[in-house]
């Protein structure tokens, strides 16, 4: 009999339940203390809690105030929330290569992408894996441009010691049901840029000067600018705070899980059908995803179909955004960027979640070894 493996499946249990159970009969609200528990991980300068990623990328674009039809230059390998928050706020997305090992933005092609319309760089972070942020800077800071680090998958990823997305202007951050921290939604946008740190509150507040009603600089708080009111809900961070609390448990039990994924299948030989992840030695692995990416695209769905019989839910990931009917829309051709269509179609991610166990991952790599050996 086949033993069904769900792709993903947030870890929630008591500890999450008499969180909104206190919200919900008492009014507590945690959201100072989801503040205080990123602050003490990520180490970024502040922190705004959003009702999503995607309305902190649109924060973000709102306060950097960008001059209009700017170009920002991001990957075509990942979701279409950040290319969607580039065009709300008026900016042409510009779509770079990915490196083919490590999935995210390759240096050399974002170089050819510049131009004098650069306004801003959109590297996204694969899980716990980044570019070389350090070369990244030298290119932006010569020519002025801003970093944005869009960091959704990557809560717990670090780079030489510094968690990704706070090295850049800013970054966010996603507590989406898919993440390995989540309140099945809410975002944070982590600040670094002191200046705009008074001016990113009041746009989160409808526009208005909320925040220097509450800490009582003012007896009533009017329309000041342009705003949104997408901050997070009281609801949100209570569970959002008791995910933080088991943020270590989590962080280790996904290690295990990785971890045995990867010798298994580096022992079985799997590299003589795919590739497994790469994780660069500056970088602090999150533990997000784990992902083989097959030599050929047949193998790949001849595996993920067989895994599918044998009750295996395993995924592929991002669809490009330039080959998409709205990126062509927006001027851009499939062959564009190559590595970006070859890495898409050979890509598989493999199910990983705090309910599966060490055993499972053993029944899934012997599904996967079995299935390449017949494709």
């Amino acid at each position: 009999m086949n033993k069904k493996i769900e792709f993903n499946k947030p870890f929630y249990d008591d500890r999450d339940f008499q969180n909104i159970e206190k919200c919900l009969k008492s009014g507590r609200d945690y959201k100072e203390d989801v503040i205080g528990h990123l602050l003490g991980a990520t180490g970024a300068g502040s922190i705004l809690l959003t009702s999503g990623a995607t309305s902190a990328m649109d924060l973000f674009f709102a306060g950097a105030a960008l001059p209009q039809n700017t170009e920002v230059i991001m990957p075509s390998f990942t979701f279409p929330s950040a290319a969607n928050a580039i065009l709300r706020a008026g900016l042409k997305p510009v779509f770079a290569d990915i490196d083919e090992k490590t999935l995210v933005l390759d240096i050399n092609d974002v170089k050819n992408k510049i131009s004098g319309q650069t306004s801003c760089i959109m590297p996204v972070h694969y899980g716990g894996v980044s570019m070389d942020m350090d070369e990244l800077f030298l290119v932006a800071e010569k020519l002025g441009i801003c970093i944005f680090e869009d960091a959704a998958l990557s809560y717990r990823g670090y780079y030489k010691g510094k968690h990704l997305g706070t090295m850049g202007s800013a970054g966010v951050i996603s507590f989406h049901s898919t993440k390995n921290i989540s309140s099945d939604g809410g975002g944070a946008l982590l600040l670094r840029d002191q200046e705009k740190i008074e001016l990113y509150p009041e746009l989160l507040a409808n526009g208005t000067n909320k925040p220097s009603f509450v800490r009582g600089e003012v007896n009533e708080y009017t329309w000041q600018q342009p705003g949104a009111g997408t901050e997070m809900s009281c609801l949100t961070a209570a569970l959002l705070n008791a995910q933080l609390e088991k943020d270590e448990e989590i962080l280790s039990g996904r290690e295990e899980l990785w971890n045995g994924y990867y010798a298994i299948l580096k022992s079985a030989d799997v590299n003589e059908f795919a590739d497994l992840p790469v994780v660069p030695d500056y970088n602090t692995n999150n533990f997000h995803v784990f992902y083989l990416v097959f030599k050929t695209a047949a193998i790949r769905e001849h595996v993920r179909l067989t895994l599918k019989k044998s009750g295996i839910q395993a995924y592929i990931h991002y669809k490009p955004l330039h080959s998409s009917p709205m990126g062509q829309k927006l001027g851009f051709m499939v062959a564009d960027l190559p590595i970006t269509i070859s890495v898409s179609k050979r890509l598989l991610r493999l199910p990983m979640h705090m309910h599966m166990s060490l055993s499972d991952v053993e029944y899934v790599c012997e599904i996967i070894m079995a299935a390449v050996k017949n494709a």
